[in-house]
């Protein structure tokens, strides 16, 4: 990926992450000349639709989250098979290599990185959106000491389904799991909570509090054991500290903290009173009065042959006890061997299939007593017609015999038809090659008197003939008429001030300045140019130029009113501009009022949606190019 340039943008630059789902890469955003984080959903997941949609979700919960402690996602794009979140790029380092590194961080560090966390959770979930896998790993610190949350990879809406069944992958990370996490059950705002708090306690111990051979004994651990910190700790660790970790982990829902904003108050009373009793517990303590009947000395005999009966009672219990665990232990004996006998399913390795046709694919599975199931038919270059391209599960899994393994089958390498690239710029007709799974071929330069310098004139093959995939294309580009017009200058990200004389020195003069509503300039700066640069025009035509404002576009909306309401009724209009939406109107009108006049500022394409009477179907909902 080293070099690659994304949606025509993103140069990518060196690989600086690396995930179980996906690898992040540094990258350079040309068109703002800023260094941006690339996450690229890797290949082997692209044809899991799965997994595309896990990452497709995170980019769409993220987006809807702007909060100075988590880390801002710019754009989301797609090209071929390679799926993308373009993030904000952070210099610094993650909560983990931190802890590594120095062990463990002082309480008062902790609860400021804490703090900073749970603010950024309390935003989240205040938009509805629940993260699901809070861990060191995925909390980045800058170099100015600001926490930035990443990774909304396997986070879910409020409003969307949260449960995990019982027969499905439990998503998360397991030493951070909440109980109902590891339960597979309804996971909300405070499962949230319950991973920050194991996250506070790693801060200050340098450890997590459960470990164990394997997932599934650390999951259980959650489940059943109570987190203590260590005894040789407890002095390092104010109590105050020590109850918020208490309170935070519960395996109770009922009795841990409610939101992320109630345990962000308790982590400010910690700064201010590092040894106060301000955490509210659970009091069980509090029994109801019970009336006693009084002491009787005379009755003391009476209750001495009480105890002897119950105690005869209590050994004939145990002795009925014996015989009954004695049985079920001898049940379980039987129907285990009855199992393994009868009902045990031989475990096999599942072969390699890649590279092989179909039906040798299908007899190989056949001899290890495994299904072929043909998940889907796909063109692909590197594979010929009719062979395996991937397979699922993957080569040398143990897997049960009569188990179905999925392959997708090659269809051989796609036809393309040869796009138009005549009156391209050279730039812009590799980029098309490149997009339509075409490579650039012999490239000659020539003079042309009709064709402006740098534009293409001549290509071979010609348009619309059908092609394989990866055929080179060959083209002639354009060096310029001949005769003795001059050539106009590129004028664009100059100064106003400055284009005169230097297009005097070019032969030519300076048109109409005209004023442009943009940011994508400063003021004063050319943003555009009446006439195309390299074009041959005659010496001393005049070039029209448009001069950045410096400001926002604007444009007046006029919206029309329905006609049919009899009282007065609400209006909301939001202006919606990559992903961010903005309310822009929202009061009462009366049955009178038909029109709505509003003035909308932004560049590119906004979209205007309008609803009426606080009702949820869209009244209007129209594009509008704010650069026309």
């Amino acid at each position: 990926m080293i070099g690659k340039l994304l949606g025509d943008r993103y140069e990518i630059i060196e690989k600086i992450g690396d995930g179980g789902m996906a690898i992040v890469y540094k990258a350079k955003c040309h068109l703002l000349n800023r260094y941006v984080a690339v996450k690229i959903l890797r290949s082997e997941y692209t044809c899991d639709q799965e997994f595309v949609e896990r990452f497709n979700r995170e980019s769409q919960s993220a987006a809807r989250l702007s909060h100075p402690n988590i880390v801002n996602v710019y754009d989301v794009g797609q090209e071929g098979n390679i799926y993308y979140i373009v993030m904000e790029y952070i210099k610094g380092s993650t909560l983990k290599q931190i802890i590594r590194q120095r062990g463990k961080l002082d309480p008062e560090e902790a609860v400021n990185i804490a703090l900073q966390i749970c603010s950024a959770l309390a935003h989240a979930h205040k938009n509805d959106v629940i993260h699901r896998d809070i861990k060191p790993q995925n909390i980045v610190v800058t170099e100015e000491g600001i926490v930035k949350v990443a990774d909304f990879g396997i986070a879910r809406m409020l409003n969307a389904s949260t449960i995990t069944l019982n027969n499905s992958n439990i998503m998360g990370s397991v030493h951070y799991f909440s109980p109902e996490q590891a339960r597979g059950i309804y996971t909300d705002v405070q499962t949230d909570i319950y991973s920050l708090g194991i996250v506070l306690y790693e801060m200050v111990t340098g450890t997590v509090p459960f470990k164990g051979e394997t997932s599934v004994s650390v999951a259980l651990k959650h489940i059943n054991d109570v987190i203590k910190i260590p005894d040789d700790m407890v002095d390092d660790i104010p109590k105050s500290l020590r109850d918020i970790i208490e309170k935070a982990t519960r395996k109770d829902k009922d009795i841990r903290y409610k939101t992320a904003q109630e345990m962000c108050v308790d982590l400010k009373k910690f700064i201010r009173d590092p040894e106060g009793d301000f955490v509210i517990k659970p009091d069980n303590s509090d029994a109801p009065t019970r009336i006693m009947k009084p002491v009787d000395s005379n009755d003391t005999k009476g209750r001495a042959k009480k105890r002897k009966k119950n105690k005869n009672k209590i050994m004939r219990a145990i002795f009925i006890s014996s015989i009954i665990i004695i049985l079920i232990a001898m049940s379980i004996f039987i129907v285990r061997a009855i199992y393994e006998n009868y009902y045990y399913v031989e475990e096999v390795d599942v072969p390699e299939l890649i590279g092989l046709t179909e039906q040798r694919a299908e007899e190989l599975l056949e001899q290890k007593g495994l299904n072929i199931v043909i998940k889907e038919r796909a063109y692909d270059k590197e594979y010929e017609k009719g062979t395996i391209i991937s397979q699922d599960p993957e080569k040398d899994a143990k897997v049960k015999k009569g188990t179905d393994v999925k392959v997708v089958v090659s269809m051989g390498p796609s036809t393309i038809l040869v796009p138009k690239i005549t009156s391209l710029t050279e730039r812009d007709a590799i980029i098309l090659l490149k997009q339509k799974g075409l490579i650039p071929g012999k490239i000659e330069n020539e003079h042309n008197n009709s064709i402006p310098e740098n534009y293409v004139f001549e290509q071979n093959p010609k348009e619309g003939i059908s092609v394989e995939e990866g055929t080179s294309i060959d083209f002639k580009i354009s060096k310029g008429p001949k005769d003795t017009k001059t050539k106009v200058p590129d004028l664009i990200g100059q100064s106003l001030n400055e284009v005169e004389d230097f297009l005097a020195s070019q032969n030519l003069r300076l048109g109409r300045s005209i004023a442009k509503n943009t940011t994508a300039y400063p003021e004063g700066i050319i943003v555009e140019q009446g006439v195309e640069p390299g074009t041959y025009v005659e010496m001393n035509t005049p070039i029209d130029v448009y001069v950045s404002t410096g400001k926002l576009p604007q444009k007046n909306l006029e919206i029309q009113l329905p006609d049919n309401m009899e009282q007065e009724y609400r209006v909301r209009v939001l202006q919606i501009k990559d992903g961010n939406i903005k309310e822009i109107h929202n009061k009462m009108h009366t049955p009178d009022q038909k029109k709505l006049n509003l003035v909308i500022s932004g560049e590119g394409i906004v979209t205007i949606q309008v609803y009426i009477d606080d009702s949820d179907e869209c009244y209007i909902n129209e594009d509008i190019d704010m650069d026309r």
